[in-house]
């Protein structure tokens, strides 16, 4: 399914943009839970375990949801208790250096008006979030074993 179409420009769905970044399993998986104010579900970001890549499929129910609510439950059924949660208002980057990933956030923010109605934020504080890449920690250990 393609995704729905945004509002307009310069108008939201009526809730600002909340990001959640996640630490979850035991083997440190990085989850992203993304409500923005410009559609009315949810979306769960995934990265591939080896290589860190974006994995992103339209699913309902696997990584779209009607609310971070459910998306958070379905995150938490699917890797278990979660070792890191970080709430923000904006992903500013994601890096992925085997056989670490992080994701940078934007956890405050100041909106400034500008003229004519509009508004610019400012970004006034940031927090790494980050875990570990699976596969690369795996292949890793297993490599130094076998000296």
């Amino acid at each position: 399914l393609p995704p729905p179409p945004p509002p307009p420009p310069g108008r939201s769905m009526g809730r600002n943009t909340q990001v959640w970044a996640i630490v979850a399993g035991r083997k440190s998986h990085l989850i992203l839970v993304v409500s923005l104010g410009c559609r009315q579900d949810t979306q769960v970001i995934f990265f591939d375990p080896s290589s860190g890549a974006v994995v992103y499929t339209w699913t309902p129910g696997v990584d779209q949801f009607p609310s971070a609510d459910d998306a958070m439950t379905a995150v938490k059924a699917r890797y278990g208790a979660f070792s890191e949660c970080k709430q923000g208002c904006a992903i500013l980057g994601v890096v992925a250096v085997t056989p670490i990933i992080r994701v940078l956030l934007a956890t405050e923010v100041r909106r400034d008006a500008l003229p004519g109605g509009h508004d610019v934020c400012v970004v006034t504080q940031t927090e790494w979030v980050g875990g570990e890449l699976p596969s690369s920690a795996a292949a890793r250990a297993g490599g130094m074993s076998a000296q």
